[in-house]
């Protein structure tokens, strides 16, 4: 609170003559003084030069007394309380007669009045008084000459001056906030500024100090907080495949929201797992906060998600031991795909679309991958008829091998030179270890290990197989 101080002095010039009582009253002598007063004054010594100057006995003394309205001047037993001309005669040490002539003037009590302003908060000092409401005061006061005199003052108590620059505020960083009051007399703000309204851009308390017409004055002041601004970043756009999960990798705020909100929360809101079904494009919301008070910034991201391709292969099934099969019936969505297999030989490991002639029950596995790197997986398995005894399907043919078991090399009966018979000898794991074709009178085994084996012989859609032991 600011402390005001207002002082009126107030000088009266009164002229005064003669002595005051202790009653108040002025008066020149009493009766019962008179004489000895009369010995002592200047009239006695102004007599006695006028006797010795003169040669006539009698003089004349003349004098003014000055007293205050409602008080009285006592001259020679006589009361005198109005202005006049007094003749008195008295009679002085030598004998002679004194003619005084008394001239008394009375002097008006004196009323002055006024009237001032404070501001709301002040004080005035008033006499002896401290004043700080409105109001009609008096007072007594006394001049030079001793008289009194009334000064009355009317007291005006001007409103406080309401100003306000508002409640504290916080903006985002690069705003500008107006600041202003108006209807005032002069304006002094924190910023040096003495103009009606300052614009602010930076974090600050600013304070306005501001006096109207009649000198009161008042002030306040107004924090304002900027923001700084956040700055959305994310990767590249992504693409993966359906059922995939992706990682949505966001910076560039105290916090972080993503929209549409993924399905599975990551480690930070900035950095989120979720798994599209579709190609989404999904918004980074980042925000800088203060209080109640954010600031935010965008971006996108696109998720493009591709759908996979899609193998068919036959159902599961059972086969004469080294009849062919395919083992695809189609493939769907497989634009330049590439195609692995387990239990295929190496000949059609990456064919997209084997033929296999298995001779043993075969679990196959096919697994696509298309350019997006989309992949998909099937299997199927091919059994394999009873082998524990020939199966001939050469019709009017006895073919037979011999001998059987074999130790170094076998020989086959019963079957004709023809360019379109092939024979193939493979393992019980389905492995082709030899293939001729035409007619061969003998097959040498010496190389291999003692064991099963399976010879097959196709020929004009006929075919015969028969397991063989090697000892």
């Amino acid at each position: 609170m600011n402390f005001h101080l207002k002082i009126r002095t107030w000088y009266l010039l009164l002229t005064f003559w003669g002595a005051i009582n202790l009653n108040g009253n002025i008066s020149f002598s009493s009766i019962e003084t008179l004489p000895t007063l009369f010995e002592n004054s200047l009239l006695r010594k102004e007599a006695d030069e006028k006797l010795t100057d003169d040669t006539d006995c009698e003089v004349t003394v003349s004098f003014t007394q000055y007293i205050c309205e409602g008080s009285v001047y006592i001259f020679n037993d006589i009361i005198f309380n109005s202005s006049g001309v007094y003749v008195d005669t008295l009679t002085t040490i030598q004998g002679c007669d004194s003619i005084i002539y008394l001239e008394l003037i009375i002097s008006p009590t004196l009323y002055y009045s006024f009237s001032d302003e404070i501001c709301e908060g002040w004080n005035y000092f008033f006499g002896n008084h401290v004043l700080n409401t409105a109001g009609t005061y008096s007072d007594t006061l006394t001049g030079s000459t001793g008289c009194d005199s009334i000064v009355t003052l009317n007291l005006t108590v001007k409103d406080h001056i309401n100003i306000s620059l508002g409640e504290d505020t916080i903006l985002c960083e690069g705003n500008t906030l107006t600041l202003d009051a108006v209807g005032y007399e002069t304006y002094r703000w924190s910023t040096g500024d003495t103009t009606e309204s300052i614009q602010v851009h930076t974090s600050d308390r600013y304070t306005l100090s501001v006096t109207d017409e009649s000198g009161c004055s008042a002030s306040d002041d107004i924090l304002v907080s900027f923001i700084s601004t956040p700055h959305a970043n994310v990767e590249s756009d992504i693409t993966i495949c359906v059922g995939e999960p992706v990682m949505l990798r966001g910076s560039g705020g105290d916090r972080c929201f993503w929209l549409p909100t993924p399905n599975f929360p990551g480690t930070t809101a900035c950095d989120t797992i979720d798994f599209p079904m579709d190609t989404t494009i999904y918004q980074l919301v980042v925000l800088n906060q203060l209080q109640s008070m954010s600031c935010t910034d965008t971006a996108q991201l696109q998720v493009n998600v591709n759908s996979p391709p899609h193998i068919d292969l036959v159902p599961d099934t059972t086969i004469c031991s080294g009849c062919p099969v395919n083992l695809v019936e189609q493939l769907v969505d497989c634009e330049e795909c590439q195609c692995i297999w387990t239990g295929i030989n190496d000949t059609q490991l990456t064919n997209c679309n084997p033929l296999v002639n298995p001779v043993i029950g075969t679990d196959y596995v096919a697994m696509i991958t298309d350019k997006h790197g989309c992949k998909d997986t099937a299997s199927v398995t091919i059994r394999i008829e009873d082998m524990s005894t020939s199966v001939l399907r050469f019709p009017e043919k006895v073919i037979d091998i011999f001998p059987n078991p074999a130790r170094n090399s076998f020989g086959i009966t019963g079957l004709e030179n023809n360019t379109d018979t092939r024979i193939k000898f493979y393992s019980l794991a389905g492995k082709l270890l030899y293939m001729t074709s035409g007619y061969a009178k003998e097959i040498d085994i010496s190389s291999l290990e003692n064991g099963f084996y399976l010879v097959v012989i196709e020929s004009e859609g006929n075919f015969f197989r028969q397991k063989l032991l090697k000892i």
